[in-house]
């Protein structure tokens, strides 16, 4: 069985989510707005003297915990943000080959298709994947095809309480910007 889950990833708000079992890694809907609220103030913490607006800003630090058979295999890597989840319903397209995943983080992930099997390649010289995953999984696509409603319903919420917070940054919908994954907030 595979499950994904959508996650954020900043600063510790002082518990530790039992899914994640990480401080500072939240499912996106076990936030309150508050620790939302926290957590995007934390993404535009600027160094002095640098200047930038909402727009100018990255989606929210994070990704997908990958689960399969209920073992974790793969957690976002350094950098990777809510836009890497772009990548989970791409590999479930028909044309779907090979391609490296999650690029906005470091190391990335390398998946190929073969049949149904979605072997994902967790090596990279020079740098290791962290927290540690098997060099290599599987995922079957069939799995994968039932997994993303549940993701997409999760995601359809979480940028709903974005999006509540909208006019607090000067922004029509905040979740374009923070969230930007294609399939749930088309452009």
């Amino acid at each position: 069985m595979l499950e994904l889950i959508p996650v954020v990833e900043t600063r510790d708000l002082g518990w530790i989510d039992p899914k994640t079992n990480v401080a500072g890694l939240y499912q996106l809907n076990r936030l309150s707005k508050a620790e939302l609220q926290a957590a995007i103030d934390f993404l535009l913490e600027l160094p002095e003297g640098i200047e930038e607006t909402i727009e100018d800003s990255c989606p929210l630090f994070g990704g997908v915990i990958v689960v399969v058979d209920g073992r974790p295999r793969l957690r976002p890597q350094c950098c990777g943000d809510l836009s890497d989840i772009n990548d989970w319903f791409r590999m479930a397209e028909d044309t779907f080959s090979e391609s490296y995943i999650c690029n906005e983080g470091h190391p990335a992930p390398y998946a190929s298709r073969h049949g149904d099997a979605l072997i994902i390649t967790c090596r990279e010289e020079g740098e290791e994947f962290s927290p540690g995953t098997d060099p290599e999984f599987v995922v079957q696509r069939s799995e994968l095809l039932k997994a993303l409603p549940s993701l997409r319903a999760e995601l359809e919420q979480f940028c709903r309480t974005v999006d509540e917070l909208s006019d607090r940054y000067g922004v029509a919908r905040l979740s374009r910007i923070l969230v930007a994954v294609e399939p749930v907030v088309p452009g």
